[in-house]
């Protein structure tokens, strides 16, 4: 006799295996930040907000044009910061890969097939 029954053991498995896929998935966290910003804004959107209340000293107040220009100054912040943390991933992979013999480099990467 299991101590479990049968579609419980199966259940747990698949809870398990989906668990081990979403700690591996690149996708997950930033669809995670997308999904918490928008319902953020959309409950944000709602409050209301009294003229000279401290909220209201502390919100955007520009025009549809002004938020165009903050928001193409953040993304290519962003856009910028990803180049450099890429390049910079690139060069460590560089100065590893001619301190390690390919074989080491195989057995350890993710990226190339293991050595045969």
């Amino acid at each position: 006799m299991h101590a479990y029954p049968v579609a419980a053991t199966t259940l747990l498995s698949r809870r398990s295996a989906v668990r081990e896929y979403l700690h591996g998935a690149y996708w997950v966290l930033p669809t995670l930040g997308i999904v918490i910003g928008l319902g953020a804004g959309a409950l944000l959107s709602i409050i209301p907000v009294e003229p000279g209340s401290l909220i209201d000293k502390v919100m955007f107040q520009g025009t549809a044009g002004d938020a165009r220009g903050v928001l193409i100054v953040v993304s290519a912040t962003m856009i910028t910061t990803t180049g450099i943390v890429f390049s910079l991933t690139v060069l460590s992979l560089q100065i590893a890969s001619s301190q390690f013999s390919v074989r080491l480099l195989r057995s350890r990467s993710v990226f190339l097939p293991p050595a045969k």
